[in-house]
């Protein structure tokens, strides 16, 4: 498994696919027959934002969605810009804050450009995975064995690379969630 649609090829239970807005690989498996795909701007995961919530939720419930994948992409735009931008826009503050604290994380690190942005994606999808279980009714689900909830990364340049991420490695570094 190398790549996002073999990846999803082999999803048999529903299964909701967290995507970054930014990140153009859905269109590549819309028409995955377990997959519901979800967009969140920047794939932060904010439990302020009552759509997102609301939406998941029903999945869960309604949809008998047995499965929550968070997706992390390479090159995101998205972050990119959170960290470019000083223009104190309150909307962007928290996720600003956010995306500062996980660059500034990896400034220390020996890695080349490329190993970089795996490492940062990594432990943002990680931490995102976190915070996603970490909402009551995800960990309730998650509890009683009814949910899973886990992250990869993509290269969403060709060919579309795939990793997945090792939750238990890249939620316990040092970096600490808000």
């Amino acid at each position: 498994m190398n790549n996002l649609k073999s990846y999803c090829d082999q999803i048999t239970e529903k299964t909701v696919m967290i995507f970054c807005s930014d990140c153009k690989s859905p269109l590549e498996v819309m028409d995955s027959k377990n997959l519901i795909i979800h967009n969140v701007l920047g794939g932060i995961i904010t439990e302020t934002n009552a759509y997102n919530m609301n939406w998941l939720r029903r999945c869960i419930e309604e949809e008998a969605v047995s499965q929550l994948v968070f997706v992390g992409h390479l090159n995101c735009q998205v972050l990119k810009y959170l960290l470019d931008d000083h223009s104190g826009i309150t909307l962007w503050k928290e996720a600003r804050s956010y995306v500062e604290a996980l660059a500034e994380e990896i400034v220390g690190l020996n890695f080349g450009l490329y190993d970089r942005g795996w490492y940062l994606m990594h432990r943002h999808v990680a931490l995102q995975v976190k915070k996603l279980s970490g909402i009551p009714y995800i960990r309730e689900k998650i509890e009683k064995d009814k949910l899973i909830v886990t992250g990869i990364v993509i290269d969403d340049r060709e060919p579309n690379l795939l990793e997945e991420t090792d939750l238990d490695l890249f939620e316990n570094l040092k970096f600490k969630l808000n």
